[in-house]
Parts: structure tokens; sequence; C-alpha cells
């Protein structure tokens, strides 16, 4: 076969070439030297392996349509070098409105508001040095959270009312579903504002102390909580298809006997929750995309338990969230337990925006859990990082839907699983204050404050951040396991050792835990330029933008766009 291949045109030889994917590619280029040159002297062959190294596929948009193969190439390897960057440029600075109550960034957008205006600013890029700000006025009353697609021109935010804190009045909560460009109802949307009323047990009250909001294509998720006096929290989940105002879902993450959750809108003033997800403890969510879902719980040393709905949404038979696998975190030594699992990763774009030649992989996503457990022998909970590649959900939820029906959930170890597709860490003070949700993940890369962490030995890092890339291009660059040709240009940046958590060091775990998912870290360093972070934001494909927000005397976030 290969010298029958060999004796075609090379002009033909690439255009079979370029039917195989980037793994496939590689192997052939082991072969024999004559197909080798082939594919390295090929601008599209070389671009398909580099977008597979990065996690990334072409966007198909005119950013890159518009560009030859190889000018494709030389973008992509710019981009990638410029994430191992140590020297960050400051592009542009602005100050959000004051006293800045929730605040979003996503696809070069930035949306932030004080319950009174809302202001919209159009980030500059690499190839748009200009700025647009944009402010509108809102109602007054307090605004708990707000999201944004940019590709969809849709802007969602929370609105609460003005009432008193409470145990026994309700509260009513209204989401706003709106384009950007006219700050009006959004035409897709067929109810805004939807509402809420939020009922106290006498226990928690009626106000919420965290509210988020996620947008995954027409899919709308809230994650509420509210604290009782004694600090207990009591949390809920509700998704819409925001197109059609359907609800998709309700769900207690606490076990309670009712859910105090009253759904409002012009099709139904009623819910029936899911029994079998009511009755579940857990205490966060996540969406891996607009058909799948995981809830995680700290029963039993704690679980993520993966969902898909079976059904397109606006479909005629009832939405069914199926329960497909649970994956286990590791087994814990009794009276220790987990209290807490968090869930964090990148905001899903629905549609591809012009301006990006590249998308990052939705397989290749990477989920950040901050993970609490608390020990007998500690007077404060003990905090760890873990580090999930979205790859092992896409496997779990594919070989749970290839079960015969009626089958009951997989049901994984954490040593089958977790090894290999995670890393548990203790902690690296990854930044998540209110409002921060997500961005601070960008596909396979997080960036988080480095300050006080001792990456080098004798030296802890200060006004520093850390980006943690999962990337194989990072990796294999670090390893230098590719042949030279193949291989991505070298960067900075130090490949971390495999984590290992010794049972004798923390009497936590049954047995060591060890976790070895690839990781390059690279550190930005800001010294001088802030004082401090309250959040850290990333966003862009294309472009490397960074947003480091500080807060001056009159409460107002100053923002600074890097790239570099």
């Amino acid at each position: 076969m290969v010298l029958t291949l060999l004796t075609i045109a090379p002009e033909l030889q690439i255009r079979i070439f370029s039917d195989l994917d980037a793994v496939s590619l590689t192997r052939c280029s082991s072969t024999c030297k004559s197909v080798y040159e082939t594919i390295r002297g090929s601008s599209l062959l070389m671009y398909i392996i580099q977008l597979y190294l990065d996690g990334l596929r072409d966007s198909g948009t005119s950013a890159s349509s518009g560009l030859s193969y190889a000018d494709r190439l030389k973008q992509l390897l710019r981009r990638r070098q410029a994430w191992g960057s140590t020297k960050p440029r400051l592009y542009a600075t602005f100050a959000s409105l004051p006293r800045c109550t929730a605040y979003d960034i996503i696809g070069g957008v930035f949306a932030g508001t004080d319950g009174k205006k809302l202001q919209i600013v159009s980030m500059p890029t690499n190839s748009k040095e200009q700025r647009t700000i944009i402010e509108r006025t809102l109602s007054g009353r307090p605004v708990y959270d707000l999201t944004l697609d940019p590709t969809q021109d849709l802007i969602v935010i929370l609105e609460g009312d003005n009432s008193p804190a409470s145990l026994s009045k309700p509260r009513r909560l209204r989401i706003h579903i709106r384009s950007i460009s006219a700050f009006d109802h959004h035409p897709l949307a067929s109810v805004s504002p939807l509402e809420l009323i939020v009922c106290p047990d006498g226990v928690h009250g009626n106000t919420p102390a965290n509210a988020y909001l996620f947008i995954a294509d027409n899919l709308l998720t809230l994650f509420l909580d509210t604290e009782s006096s004694t600090g207990d929290s009591r949390h809920r989940v509700i998704m819409w298809d925001w197109n059609t105002s359907d609800l998709l879902l309700v769900r207690e993450i606490y076990a309670y006997k009712s859910i105090h959750m009253i759904y409002v809108n012009e099709k139904d003033s009623s819910l029936s929750p899911d029994p079998v997800l009511a009755s579940m403890s857990s205490n966060n969510m996540g969406v891996i995309d607009s058909t799948s879902f995981f809830v995680t719980s700290p029963v039993n040393s704690g679980s993520i338990r993966l969902y898909k709905f079976l059904r397109p949404f606006g479909g005629e038979s009832p939405l069914s969230a199926t329960h497909l696998a649970t994956l286990k975190l590791p087994p814990v030594n009794p009276p220790s337990a987990v209290f807490r699992i968090v869930n964090d990763s990148g905001p899903i774009e629905a549609n591809v925006p012009a301006h990006k030649s590249f998308l990052t992989n939705n397989e290749d996503r990477i989920h950040v859990f901050r993970l609490g457990y608390q020990h007998p022998q500690r007077m404060f909970p003990l905090p760890m990082n873990m580090f999930v590649t979205q790859r092992i959900f896409a496997k779990y939820i594919s070989l749970g839907l290839g079960r015969s029906p009626g089958r009951p959930p997989l049901n994984i170890p954490w040593k089958e699983w977790g090894p290999a597709n995670a890393r548990l860490i203790l902690p690296m003070c990854i930044i998540s204050p209110p409002y921060s949700k997500s961005q601070y993940i960008h596909g396979q890369r997080v960036a988080f404050s480095a300050t006080g962490a001792h990456w080098e030995k004798n030296r802890t890092i200060t006004n520093s951040v850390a980006i943690l890339d999962f990337s194989i291009a990072a990796v294999a660059s670090a390893r230098r396991t590719l042949p030279s040709a193949l291989s991505p240009a070298r960067r900075p940046g130090k490949l971390l050792p495999q984590s290992t958590i010794k049972a004798s060091q923390i009497s936590l775990f049954k047995g060591d835990i060890e976790s070895y998912l690839p990781c390059v870290c690279s550190i930005w360093d800001f010294s001088g330029k802030f004082t401090a972070f309250q959040a850290i934001h990333t966003d862009g494909v294309i472009t490397v933008d960074a947003v480091h927000p500080s807060i001056d005397e009159n409460g107002a976030v100053n923002l600074g766009a890097y790239v570099v």
C-alpha cells in the first residue's frame, strides 16, 4: 500500500492524506521518510496536526477561509507561542461602573452593572485596537448575575426585587433575555422575562447568597444558593430552553421533601420536579454541552453523576434527563468526608464568531473542581483542586447510551477513570470569587493567581498569574516527544510532575492518590502593574486577552486588557 501510494504525484498524496485525522497523519509520518517529508512539506497537513495538538478546530469563517493554509498555520503557531509568553503587553485600560455587582466577559465583550446602569465594552484585539463602550439604563433593582453569548447577540440578566430579607415572605426574581445590540426583548425568546418566586422554608431566607447563570446554545441554567443564619446552604438548579421558555429541569441540591420554587410564565404556572433528581444529595452542577450536564454529590467520598437529555428541545414527548454514569472520587477514611464539590469550566458559545480563526474543541475543555474535605485532625476544611478533561465525560456518556434500556447507570471507581484523566492537587489559590464564575478557564488552559505560590525553589511569586496548559502541544514541547518537524515551537514553561498525595502525610484517603493528567505551567509577571487581583478572566481564541481587575477607593473595578 505504501509503495503504491508513493508512486502517486505529491499533490494527490496530500489530497488523500487530508482526509485523515491528526492522529492518523502522525502515525503515517513515522512509516517512511518519503511520507514524513510529504506531510512535513504540506501546510494543510501540518495545520490539521497542529490544530489537534492545541485542542482546536478551524472556525470555517471568513477570518480563516480568507487565508492560505500556510498563513493559518503561522497564525496558529504565533497564538501558541503567545500563551507561553512571560511578558504580556497592556492593550487597554478602563474603569467599570462604581460598585459593580455583577460582570462577565465572553467572546471579547465585557458587561458589568451596578443595578442602575449596564456597561457593555467591546474589548480590543490584535486586529482591532479600538474598543466601544455602551451604557444602558436598568430598573435599579438588585442584579444578582448576568451572562452573555455575543455569537447569539444575547445577554441574560438575573434581577431581584427590593423587598427585605425574610424567612417567611417570598422573593420574586426575573430573568431578562435581551439582545446586546438593541437591549430589547431577544427575537428568539418566546417569553422575557422569565419569572421565579423563591419561597423560604423558615430556615433558609429568600435572598440568594450566590446566583449564577450559564448559557450553552439554547440551554439556560440558573444555579441559586440561599443560606441560613448558621451558614448552612441550600441550592437549586433550574434549566430552560430559553428559545421556547420550556422548563427542562428543576431540582433541589440537598434532599428536601419538597422544592420551594414556583415557575411562572405565560405558558405554565406549575412544575413537577423530576423525583429521582430531586431526591439526590449534591452541591453543584456543570454543563457539558446543550444536551448533557452533571451534578456533584458529597455522599460516600464524593462523585460526579453524568446526565443527558434524550429528546431534542421542542419535541412532543416529555423531556427525560437520564442518569448514565457515576464517576467516583478517591475513597476517604471515615470520619473524614467530602462536604463541597464546586465546578468551573469555560463558556460555551453557540455560533462561530466571525473574527475567530480557531475554536476550542468542546471535548478538549478542562473542568476545575474545587473540593473541600472535613478532617478530624484539622480545625479548618482541607481544600483541593481537581482538573478533569471533558473527554472522560464524553466517553462515559457514550458508554452509558450504548447500554440496554432499564439497566442501572455505570458506576466507575476512581482508579479506573481518575489517575490518567485528572490531576488532583493541594491548594493553588485558584481565584473564583463571586461574579468571576468560569472565565479563568479557556479551553485547555487555566489561569489563576500565582501570588504566594512556590513554583521555584527559594522563590515566592508575587503579583503573577500562572497558566496551566493541558494541551498536547505544550506537553509534547516540554517532553520533546514529537518528531522535530511535527513538534510545536519551543516555549517557556515547566512540565509538572505526577501528583501524589500520600496517605501517610494526610491521613485522609484510604491509600496514596496518584494522578498524572499532563500539564505545563507558565508564569505571567505583572509586578508593579496591579496591587491586587479580585478575579482573572481569559478570553479569545485568536488573541490572548486577560482581564485583571483591581478595586479603587470608590469601589470601581479597574480593568486592564492584556495581550501577549
